[in-house]
C-alpha cells in the first residue's frame, strides 16, 4: 500500500500556484515612537499631518529557484482620501521589526507601481493589486527564505495619495501575495 501511494504522490502535481501571508508586517509614521506591527492596518501617503509607509515580509521558501509565471500583491484598501487615482508603489526592502520607526529600512529597488484606488465613497473598499513578478523572482533567483517589500505613496506630500489597508491582523482581509510558477 505505502508503494501505491507514493507511486500516486509522484503523479500528483506540486502545486502550480501558492498563496503567501505575511510573516511580518508594519507601518511606519512619522512622530509614531511606538511599534505598530499589531496594529491591524498598513498605511501609506500623507494624510495632512504625517507620512506613513507599509512593510511586510513573506516565508519565500517555497519560491526558492523556481521560475515564476506571476506574482500578484493583493492589499484589502479600507479608506482612501478620495476616489481619485494616485499612485502608490511596491519596493524591494530591507526587513522591518517592531523596532521599525520611520523612515523605515533601507529601499533598494522600484518593482511596481499601481494606481488602484478604493476606500472612500463611491470607490467602496475591496482589493487592490500591484504585479510584483519581477520582485518574487528575484527572491526565487536568491533563494531567499525571507523576502521584504516597502509600500509607499508615489508623492509623499499629496494628501489624495493617503491610503489604509488592512494588515495581516485581519484574518479575513489581510495582504496575499499569489504566486504562479511556470516550471510545473
Amino acid at each position: 500500500m505505502l508503494m501505491i501511494l507514493t507511486a500516486l504522490s509522484l503523479l500528483a502535481p506540486l502545486g502550480s500556484e501558492v498563496e503567501l501571508s505575511p510573516v511580518f508586517d508594519v507601518f511606519v509614521q512619522e512622530n509614531y515612537k511606538d511599534d505598530q506591527s499589531a496594529d491591524d492596518e498598513l498605511k501609506l501617503g500623507f494624510n495632512g499631518d504625517n507620512a506613513a509607509r507599509s512593510f511586510l515580509t513573506f516565508d519565500t521558501s517555497e519560491l526558492s529557484g523556481r521560475q515564476i509565471g506571476s506574482a500578484v500583491l493583493k492589499l484589502w484598501n479600507h479608506h482612501s482620501w478620495s476616489c481619485e487615482a494616485r499612485t502608490w508603489e511596491v519596493w524591494g526592502a530591507e526587513p522591518a521589526t517592531s523596532k521599525t520607526r520611520w523612515p523605515g529600512p533601507a529601499m533598494t529597488t522600484l518593482y511596481a507601481a499601481s494606481t488602484q484606488t478604493l476606500g472612500y465613497g463611491d470607490c467602496a473598499d475591496g482589493w487592490v493589486e500591484a504585479d510584483v513578478s519581477e520582485l518574487a523572482q528575484s527572491w526565487a533567483d536568491a533563494k531567499a527564505k525571507l523576502g521584504s517589500l516597502a509600500l509607499k505613496a508615489g508623492d509623499e506630500e499629496d494628501k489624495m495619495g493617503w491610503k489604509r489597508f488592512a494588515s495581516s491582523e485581519d484574518e479575513e482581509h489581510g495582504p496575499v501575495l499569489e504566486v504562479a510558477f511556470e516550471d510545473d
